[in-house]
Formats: C-alpha cells, structure tokens, sequence
C-alpha cells in the first residue's frame, strides 16, 4: 500500500509505497518510479520530500533518508554519520522537511530531539530532550513524531501522549505551543504542513479534521 506523497513543483505526484516511489503525472496517469532499498531488504517509507532536484526518501527498514536524483538513482544518505549509524525509530516512523537553504530537518524520535542535516549528508546540529516539566522538552517513549518547515525557517513539531504542536525558531528556541485541548486525544500522528503565509495545516487523522493556526 502507501503510506505517503509529495507533489512536485511541477504537479507531478510522488508516492511511497513499500520498496518503491511511484510518480504520477498531473492527470494522475504514472510517469515514472524507481525502487528504494538494497535486495532482500525492501525500504518502508514513511515521508517523502523535494528539493531541488533532489528527491528525499524517508526510510525506516534502513533507519536513513536516501537522497535520489530526478532519474532514480540513489546519490547519498542522510541520517547515518552517527554512533548508531541511523536515526533511532522506536515508533517506527520518520518525518522531515527542508528549509529553503537546504538543510533537512527530521524526527529522531528515539532521541528525543529534531536533527539537521546538509544535503551531502553531514550534521548540522539538532535540538531537544526528553522532558516532563519544560514546555521544549519531549516526552514519551518516542517524540516528536511529525514534522513540517515553515517559508521563514521555523520548525514545527507534533507530538503524541499529549498530542500537541510547538513551534521553534532554526536554533530550536520554543516560539509556541498549540495545546492538545485542539486535538484527539488518541492521535498518533498530527500531520503538518506549512503554506506560503506561514499559516500551520494540522491533519487530526482520529476526528478527520483539518485545523489552520495562524501566529497572532
């Protein structure tokens, strides 16, 4: 099945599924596609982003995001140049974004923390720990789980066990936090999305709704 999607500058829709991405064209008729993962070991996507002509891949089953030109090939991996070689995944689930300079952010949740990235796959900081007193701080076995960039660099995150949203700033300052009197209390997942006001697009996958949050 799929698990995700991205739309291109181009229309063009990319889609996750297991072991592959399958791209459609604007008329939803298929274009293309290339396979994601080594043999034997077929990848789990779980996100699904463009930059550039870069086409990032989340994947879980190898715990990285591989990075694919606009033809399929694999050009890198990004994620792996730690002691653990990889993002730790507990919830089996990894979300990121890009900010307009390039640089990726992504969910470690194991750690507790949001992780940057270059394109070539080097480190570029992270921010955030396990917490219970700190409104910055998150909790849980495995937070924060979702991720969207906004146009001016801000970061949102989205958590589950208290189902809330926090906005930072790119040093991983907290700006804000949307409470989860908004939201589902059983949410797993509060997908994010970021449009070209600023303006945050919360998906609540329990109540079927979609919430906009505009900063005051």
């Amino acid at each position: 099945g799929s698990a995700c999607l991205a739309v291109g500058p181009d229309r063009r829709i990319y889609i996750g599924k297991t072991g592959s991405v399958e791209i459609l064209g604007g008329s939803g008729i298929r274009s293309g596609g290339f396979a994601v993962g080594e043999s034997g070991k077929p990848s789990i996507i779980t996100a699904i982003r463009l930059s550039g002509e870069n086409i990032l891949v989340a994947d879980v089953s190898s715990r990285c995001i591989r990075r694919f030109t606009e033809s399929g090939k694999q050009a890198g991996e990004i994620g792996v140049q730690n002691k653990t070689r990889g993002f730790m995944l507990p919830n089996r689930f990894l979300d990121m974004d890009v900010a307009s300079n390039g640089i990726i952010r992504a969910t470690d949740s194991g750690r507790h923390r949001v992780s940057s990235w270059n394109m070539d796959g080097t480190p570029a900081g992270y921010f955030g720990k396990f917490g219970l007193k700190n409104p910055e701080d998150f909790v849980g076995c495995c937070n924060p789980v979702n991720i969207a960039v906004a146009p001016d660099g801000k970061i949102v995150t989205a958590e589950k066990v208290i189902a809330r949203i926090k906005v930072f700033d790119a040093s991983g300052k907290l700006l804000a936090l949307i409470g989860p009197e908004h939201f589902d209390p059983k949410c797993t997942h509060l997908h994010l999305a970021v449009n070209s006001k600023g303006r945050i697009l919360v998906a609540d996958p329990v109540r079927m709704e979609v919430k906009v949050f505009a900063r005051k």
